[in-house]
């Protein structure tokens, strides 16, 4: 982490003071400091360093009020600093990973279930009505395939997809807004948690030899807990993209990972992204290049996967196909999506269709810890 010369300070007298403090520091010393805010697109904080505020460059993610040690690697004007006790926070993580990963599930597992429910006698009846309100709530706030078809649609998807949850109810406690009713994570959360309490014991003094011959009650709370197993397997998916979706330590990138369940007629299916911001340093201004990955599978044309890269109007687009005949498929209709591609003005590169899934992971996870104590 470096501590920069252009300092968040109050006035000429603070800042010489805040000069005076970074030219005292030793390397080895060992400098308790406090978060005061942070800038998460730009990767600085403001730090309470011995009661002076200074602006800090990381790419560690840090929280306002959170406490650290920093030891000083570097001294001068510009003295380096790295966090030596972030330790509790990857044990966090890390056990977040630990419990997350072995109960993952499909997100469009939970819709799937709902969908097949409605669609078998007694069907959704067999549900407490209170886990009936809730799933039609549920399905009703999913995207379908109409919504994904406009570049509207997809913004608002992605938005509430779950990964950003946390973020966007910081932001309504502090700027107010709309309630997230349809943030795919904050809607799970509602339907595990009313699901859960349906099936308690709804029992007082004296009547539980009474509940347990209640057949309802066992074939309600049975159907309830399989739907809270698929809730809780898409809320841990979630959480792994929200892990895998940290700053990452090269400057200048920024990866997002996400999974959008969505209804296509009559049936639950699920898209995953793998959104990538590359930052690249021109002569003249900074350029952005942003790339999607997208996994799909089709009914009847298996997994499908597309890459489609953008920097500036110029868009490249590179799929691979599962089985031969979809790959012909998408290749006699190229020339179709490089018109609707240059009717959007847009600047068609190169558009390409190829066989043999991709083998890389784009969610997987470094075999180092989840912080380098380096900056």
């Amino acid at each position: 982490m470096e501590i920069q010369s252009n300092l968040t300070v109050l006035g000429p007298a603070a800042r010489r003071a805040v000069t005076d403090l970074l030219l005292q520091f030793k390397i080895g010393q060992i400098i308790p400091a406090t978060v005061v805010k942070t800038s998460p697109d730009t990767g600085q904080a403001q730090l309470n360093i011995g009661g002076n505020l200074v602006r800090a460059q990381s790419t560690l993610v840090l929280t306002p009020g959170q406490t650290l040690e920093l030891e000083v690697v570097e001294s001068g004007r510009l003295p380096q600093l790295k966090i030596i006790s972030p330790a509790a926070t990857e044990t966090v993580l890390q056990k977040a990973l630990l419990n997350n990963i072995a109960a993952q599930r499909n997100p469009a597992l939970l819709p799937k279930q709902l969908l097949a429910f409605s669609k078998t006698a007694p069907g959704t009846n067999s549900l407490p009505p209170q886990v009936r309100n809730l799933a039609q709530s549920f399905l009703t706030n999913l995207p379908n395939l109409r919504d994904l078809s406009t570049l509207q649609g997809i913004k608002q998807a992605i938005g509430e997809s779950g990964i950003f949850l946390e973020a966007r109810l910081a932001s309504l406690a502090k700027h107010g807004g709309q309630p997230l009713d349809k943030d795919l994570k904050a809607s799970l959360l509602r339907f595990a948690a009313g699901a859960e309490s349906a099936i308690k014991p709804r029992e007082t003094e004296g009547q539980k030899d009474l509940l347990a011959r209640d057949s309802r009650f066992e074939a309600e709370s049975s159907l309830s807990r399989t739907l809270v197993e698929s809730t809780k397997g898409a809320l841990s998916r979630i959480v792994l993209d929200q892990i895998s979706s940290l700053p990452q330590d090269q400057p200048g990138k920024q990866v997002w990972n996400l999974e959008i369940p969505f209804l296509n007629s009559d049936r639950a299916e699920s898209a995953r992204l793998t959104i990538q911001r590359d930052t690249h340093a021109g002569f003249q201004q900074t350029e952005h290049q942003w790339s999607v990955i997208l996994e799909l599978n089709p009914p009847n044309l298996g997994t499908l996967q597309c890459k489609i890269s953008l920097a500036g109007d110029r868009v490249n687009a590179y799929f691979r196909a599962e089985s031969e005949s979809t790959h012909h498929l998408i290749q006699s209709n190229l020339e179709l999506l490089e018109q609707q591609l240059s009717d959007s003005g847009l600047s068609v590169g190169s558009l390409a269709s190829g066989t043999g899934l991709s083998r890389e992971n784009p969610r997987k996870f470094a075999d180092r810890g989840l912080f380098d104590e380096h900056a």
